[in-house]
């Protein structure tokens, strides 16, 4: 049993190291006035990480059928990609598989031109929504963003600017938020993080009269940017989030980067799928889905009729190149 356990123990520490470290990069290149060398670090570390992939099969239900998904990736978690996939067999049983209907490879960025021409879809897992702050919000917003906003206003939320005695409750409300949203596959940014963001950001508070009922922390980063740090609802509470607090929240971020001479915000990553629930609520506040230096990468294809016309089905943005991004699938 000692001789199963250690390994496991060592692998949990190096994948909650690379973690960190992923994370740390992550926070530089945000900040960094100049990220490229930050972003090329972050390629070659991840190349060992790459050589040695574990094969998992997913499976998922399909206008009454059902279609098998190779898989050769360092997660296999991929609900953001293939909402409804179940784990169906790992390892050499996942090999053998000789006839899946769609096959996954996370590839290094560095290869994705080879991918591309041999007719490869390339597949960010992550996009990252930005907008000017000119238009975010639009002029004119949406009926369903006006309506949000009114909700807000009505429940007498309102922001404060946090101040140092604020930071542990809002770090208790975000990972409460998280714990809600995210149940047993959460996940927490390491503490490093949190010393760099009291150090380059704000938190503001969002109360309601009484107590407060959700928090945001916007960050300054370089080159007249701002970006979306940890958000969150005390208590996980949803009928908060009915009631408009996250509305509350989005806006007074907004106005924060504003106050803070930002050009730019970034709230942040969604998933590549162009249907994302997350991804329409940033649009309706005037943010535009960008390419992600730092996401993982997947390479997809097809291989049987029936993986073809699911792939057809897939809403995704692509990765082509130049790094930009082209929507592909249904509107």
């Amino acid at each position: 049993m000692r001789r199963v356990l250690a390994p496991l123990r060592l692998e949990g520490a190096l994948t909650r190291c690379i973690a960190a470290l992923d994370y740390w990069i992550l926070f530089t290149v945000r900040l960094s006035q100049r990220p490229g060398p930050w972003i090329a670090l972050h390629r070659l570390l991840s190349v060992p990480l790459l050589l040695r992939i574990d094969q998992h099969r997913l499976e998922l239900e399909q206008g009454g059928g059902r279609i098998r998904v190779r898989c050769r990736t360092r997660s296999s978690q991929l609900g953001g990609l293939l909402p409804g996939a179940a784990a169906a067999e790992t390892g050499s049983a996942a090999a053998a598989d000789p006839d899946p209907d769609l096959e996954i490879v996370q590839v290094h960025p560095w290869t994705a031109p080879w991918w591309r021409r041999r007719g490869w879809l390339m597949v960010p897992a992550f996009v990252r929504y930005q907008g000017s702050l000119d238009s975010v919000p639009p002029a004119r917003p949406s009926k369903l963003l006006r309506r949000n906003l009114a909700r807000a206003v009505r429940s007498g939320f309102r922001p404060r600017p946090g101040d140092n005695a604020d930071w542990e409750r809002a770090r208790a409300i975000t990972e409460s938020w998280a714990r809600a949203r995210f149940g047993s596959d959460v996940w927490f940014p390491p503490e490093h993080a949190w010393t760099r963001m009291r150090r380059h950001g704000r938190v503001i508070m969002i109360g309601d009269g009484a107590r407060d009922v959700a928090t945001v922390i916007v960050v300054s980063a370089g080159g007249g940017e701002a970006w979306l740090g940890p958000l969150g609802i005390a208590g996980g509470d949803h009928a908060l989030l009915r009631a408009g607090a996250l509305t509350a929240a989005y806006a007074a971020a907004v106005e924060m980067a504003r106050r803070c001479g930002a050009s730019t915000f970034d709230s942040g990553r969604c998933s590549a799928r162009a249907d994302d629930g997350i991804a329409a609520y940033k649009r309706r506040w005037g943010f535009r889905p960008n390419a992600d230096p730092l996401s993982p990468l997947y390479a997809l294809r097809a291989r049987t009729p029936a993986g073809e016309r699911f792939l057809a089905t897939l809403p995704l943005w692509t990765l082509g190149p130049g790094a930009a991004l082209r929507r592909v699938g249904p509107d």
